[in-house]
Formats: structure tokens, sequence, C-alpha cells
């Protein structure tokens, strides 16, 4: 059964570029441009993995991570922050969150692949 990945990020480009990347591993692909979209798209779906961005409208990537892990389902399901923060301060409020990883853009196709494989035990 395909993997799913729930990508979060209010620019379209953003998600088609990770959605390209990942579609050399033929993952299934859910796509919001924002934390309460997500959540209402994710709700009753098996997620595998999800990939989001920190600077979104509505709640931010790390607000919508804490919501995200608060659901039964979404305990342990690892979490890509996808963003150009940088800051340690903000870095630490998402692994405080429940961030397993943070990329920062723009990134690496490859690199992307290659952590989501490591992540998702491929």
């Amino acid at each position: 059964m395909a993997k799913t990945v729930l990508i979060v990020d209010d620019t379209k480009l953003w998600i088609t570029l990770v959605k390209t990347a990942l579609m050399r591993l033929k993952y299934e692909t859910i796509e919001a441009s924002g934390g309460d979209e997500a959540l209402k798209k994710a709700m009753g779906k098996q997620v595998d993995l999800v990939i989001t961005d920190y600077n979104m409208p509505g709640i931010n990537g790390v607000e919508f991570v804490k919501t995200l892990k608060g659901l039964s389902n979404f305990k342990g399901v690892p979490v890509i922050m996808l963003t150009t923060e940088e800051k340690s301060s903000i870095k630490l409020e998402g692994k405080n969150a429940g961030v397993d990883h943070w990329i920062t853009k723009p990134f690496s196709a490859d690199d992307l692949v290659a952590l989501v494989k490591k992540v998702v035990g491929e």
C-alpha cells in the first residue's frame, strides 16, 4: 500500500515542488493551503508523514502541529517543517510541538526525498 503524505503550504508552487519530489517514491499526497484546511482534509485519513510550512495565514505551522499531534491518530506521525524560518527559537518551539525534522527553503529535492525515505522507513 502506498504511503500518504500530508503537504501543507500556503504557496501552490511549494506544494507542487514537494509533490513532484515525492512522485519518485510513488506516494499519495493530500495537499492543503493552511493548517485549518489540513486538519479538515486529514480527518479520518491514514497519513504516514506531514510536511508543513511555518508561515501560513490563520494558524502557523507550529500551532498546526500542536493541534495535529493532539489527535489520537496523529500522535506518532512524523513531521517535517519545510520553511524559510531559521531562528533557533522557532526551531525549538517546533521541536517542542512535535516537529521531527527541519528543512530550510529553498531545498534540494534529492535531500528531501532522502529524508522522507529515512523518516517513513523506506
